[in-house]
């Protein structure tokens, strides 16, 4: 898979809080050692000293725990009401991911689940429901995400070159801490997704048991952040076509298919 590209605003340079607490700690039980073999108080301080710091960082450093909770609530309160509108009763189509002519990308949902081609983008305009087709024209949930790594990298995603727009994506998605890792194949007309530890682990599983289908359907912000930009990309309709969570929840992969 392709890794992000080391240059300009793609990636933030960023330090290893865990490495750094290990190199303390293995540097302060060695002075600890050398102050017993040769029986030194200074050698002894020197240890402890080292200790002391290797906590002061284990207590300072961000916590992975703390930002997937408050994300994760966030995320269930929207996609509860996503779940209500799009179950059954609803809009249960696929939702189709559509650039506008002002560079705006909306969701169109069918009532029809059969649904295989997304409808004009112009035939839509800006309304709420649409007849012709039958469906309802929804703000993507990854929108407001995909502003703010805009804002933040100073990127264009409009007609980018895909797999630099996927650069700058990755490298955001890493530094925000959204995910471990991140690594996208372009296949004709498929964009295949890798992340590991998604806010953390577990997210993805609990979405995938709390909404089931609705990853595929519309996606939560971080899949719907990718189809957005797929489709600002490439000026073209995109759907998530499926997402795979392994069983331990720390690896999800996305497929994302582009609609010629």
């Amino acid at each position: 898979m392709d890794k992000p590209e080391k240059k300009g605003e793609l990636r933030l340079k960023r330090s290893s809080p865990l490495l750094a607490m290990i190199f303390l700690a293995i540097a302060g039980s060695f002075f600890l050692f050398l102050s017993f073999r040769f029986n030194s108080l200074l050698l002894g301080l020197i240890g402890l000293g080292f200790f002391f710091f290797a906590s002061l960082l284990y207590l300072i450093a961000p916590r992975w725990f703390f930002r997937g909770e408050i994300l994760t609530s966030m995320v269930n309160s929207n996609l509860s009401l996503l779940r209500r509108l799009l179950g059954p009763g609803g809009f249960p189509g696929k939702g189709f991911y559509i650039p506008s002519e002002d560079g705006e990308i909306f969701v169109f949902v069918s009532k029809e689940e059969a649904l295989l081609q997304p409808p004009e983008s112009g035939s839509i305009g800006k309304k709420l429901f649409s007849r012709s087709p039958e469906g309802i024209v929804l703000s993507p949930p990854g929108s407001e995400l995909l502003k703010t790594i805009e804002d933040l990298t100073g990127a264009n995603f409009d007609e980018a070159e895909l797999h630099y727009a996927l650069s700058i994506l990755s490298g955001a998605f890493m530094e925000l801490e959204i995910s471990r890792g991140f690594e996208f194949i372009v296949e004709r007309d498929q964009v295949i997704v890798r992340m590991e530890d998604v806010v953390g682990k577990g997210f993805c599983k609990e979405i995938e048991l709390r909404f089931p289908g609705l990853c595929e359907q519309i996606g939560c912000p971080f899949c719907s952040a990718i189809a957005c930009i797929v489709s600002k990309s490439l000026g073209k309709p995109v759907i998530i076509d499926y997402v795979d969570v392994s069983p331990d929840g720390r690896v999800t992969e996305a497929v994302f298919r582009v609609i010629r």
